[in-house]
């Protein structure tokens, strides 16, 4: 697991939300890419601030993903 960003940014949250969010993520990782036998196995999370506030949050494993046909796509 890799975890690159800034070290000075705000993020306004309830820690434990955060906790339940990554906990989530994580599991589901580890599960997919032991289930499917990953050859490569990474979690990678890479997240951005400006001016002091966090910008996004980039989530990536090698797991096999969600099937385009579970995704739902909107047009705002």
């Amino acid at each position: 697991m890799s975890v690159t960003g800034p070290d000075d940014f705000v993020f306004l949250c309830w820690r434990q939300d955060l906790y339940a969010i990554f906990t989530n993520l994580a599991d589901n990782s580890i599960y997919w890419i032991r289930e499917k036998s990953s050859s490569q196995r990474q979690i990678s999370i890479n997240f951005a601030a400006e001016a002091g506030s966090l910008e996004y949050i980039d989530y990536r494993d090698t797991g096999p993903g969600i099937e385009r046909g579970f995704i739902e796509t909107r047009n705002f």
